[in-house]
């Protein structure tokens, strides 16, 4: 067989795998949104939600689903129902690459779109966690306006997320996990994200990524939102 036919061949080939990648990424997004209507769809048992958290979550994210920033484990509590249910589907389905996660979500007792609703649903109404782990607090007002600049367009101006577009709040979240997913964005490690925001997330130094979840970490608190910026130095 000479050179081109080897050529054609690989072409072919890659074709083909590309199609069928292309084939089963299909078919994973429909089978994720089947799952995430289903269980928007049915009437949620708060109580039977708690005791799916108890018995599957709580040694990971804690008993009032308040995460544990020495672990980076993110809280839960007060979350978007709409956004937990997408995140759970997601991640049994292979979506969004957690394998330890996959592991939990990927169990029986998890995997029934009404147990999806109940633990979605049991968490949301949880309080917030208001003692969850800041930064150091020295650099706010970059924080706050790179959050603007960045971040409040999906998140909102007090980080209470997005029910329509399935945008997480950021309420009460610890300061090294929010960190952490800074980081993931910026490298592409994260889903669902518009391109111009990961290039602008790439593009930050590390000390302002840094004062960017710092900030975050202290939302909604109303002090620190309605802190001033400072203004630019003149030239």
């Amino acid at each position: 067989m000479d050179a081109t036919s080897n050529t054609i061949l690989r072409v072919r080939g890659a074709a083909i795998l590309l199609c069928l990648f292309s084939l089963s990424a299909a078919a994973q997004a429909g089978r994720t949104e089947e799952l995430i209507e289903r269980a928007l769809a049915l009437e949620p048992n708060v109580e039977a939600g708690k005791n799916l958290f108890d018995e599957n979550c709580v040694s990971c994210h804690g008993a009032q689903a308040q995460g544990d920033e020495r672990n980076v484990m993110p809280a839960l509590a007060s979350q978007l129902s709409i956004y937990l249910i997408k995140q759970l589907v997601d991640m049994s389905e292979g979506g969004r690459d957690i394998p330890e996660m996959h592991r939990v979500t990927s169990r029986k007792a998890l995997t029934a779109p009404q147990a999806i609703r109940d633990v979605a649903t049991y968490l949301s109404r949880l309080p917030v966690n208001s003692a969850n782990e800041k930064g150091a607090g020295d650099d706010i007002p970059t924080g706050r306006r790179y959050y603007q600049g960045l971040c409040a367009f999906c998140h909102g101006e007090q980080g209470e997320g997005n029910a329509a577009h399935a945008t997480p709040s950021v309420r009460g979240q610890h300061y090294s996990y929010l960190l952490a997913q800074i980081r993931k964005l910026s490298a592409m490690h994260r889903y669902s994200v518009d391109m111009e925001i990961v290039e602008a997330l790439a593009g930050l130094p590390f000390d302002r990524a840094a004062a960017v979840a710092d900030y975050m970490s202290r939302l909604p608190d109303n002090s620190v939102a309605s802190s001033p910026v400072a203004a630019p130095a003149s030239h």
